[in-house]
């Protein structure tokens, strides 16, 4: 079945998405290429590799370039589908997204996974957070939501179709002592989903939760 919305790990506030959706696997061929954005470690890399199977061409974007290259060779040697790689650090905020855009041109990008996410570098009271950390969980957790989902959302209205998962996180439901930043962070991907949901029905928006997990997700910066 549709492997976003039913992955056994996760939980969706989004419900009634899954009556959009054909249970058919044949869904898969209306979307011609996937996106994921910290995409060499855990959720994001489970996602890219997932819909590999199905027959989707994959974009992996991430930091760390040794590592995009192991991922996308890995895939490339298990399924017969175009793999790309972009390198890009989410802390640099806005400069990032020329090229990024520059990579996306000419390609029909049916699905998009907004994962690329920081904790911090060390849990502290916010008159001692450094403010190297401030920026970087701006930049990665707030603006990178936003960003991508600007350079992908005119190709998915022009044709009418598209997916769009935002992952996000627990803490953005309760107070979190020493990570009221990152907290802050996950309300407002909550919020900003929601009104991308109200006002762009056509496609399938969804919300991922992570339950708690040993998953590389907290200092990598993925």
């Amino acid at each position: 079945w549709w492997w976003l919305l039913a992955h056994p790990r996760l939980t969706y506030h989004n419900s009634r998405l899954s009556s959009s959706l054909s249970s058919s696997e044949s869904t898969f061929t209306h979307f011609i290429t996937l996106i994921v954005t910290g995409a060499t470690d855990g959720i994001g890399k489970a996602y890219a590799i997932e819909l590999a199977k199905k027959g989707m061409n994959i974009v992996l974007i991430s930091r760390t370039q040794e590592k995009l290259e192991k991922v996308a060779q890995e895939i490339r040697g298990q399924y017969e589908v175009e793999t790309d790689i972009v390198r890009a650090d989410f802390t640099d905020g806005r400069p990032i997204y020329d090229n990024i855009r520059k990579h996306l041109e000419g390609k029909e990008i049916g699905i998009l996974v907004n994962n690329v996410g920081v904790v911090g570098s060390v849990p502290c009271l916010f008159k001692d957070a450094p403010e190297d950390d401030i920026w970087a969980l701006l930049n990665v957790n707030s603006a990178a939501v936003p960003a991508m989902i600007k350079l992908v959302l005119p190709g998915m209205m022009a044709r009418r179709k598209g997916a769009i998962v935002n992952i996000s996180s627990m803490a953005g439901s309760f107070p979190l002592p020493l990570f009221q930043i990152y907290c802050g962070t996950k309300v407002g991907c909550f919020l900003f989903h929601r009104g991308t949901l109200t006002m762009h029905s056509q496609l399938l928006v969804t919300l991922s939760v992570p339950q708690a997990t040993g998953l590389i997700v907290c200092r990598s910066g993925l």
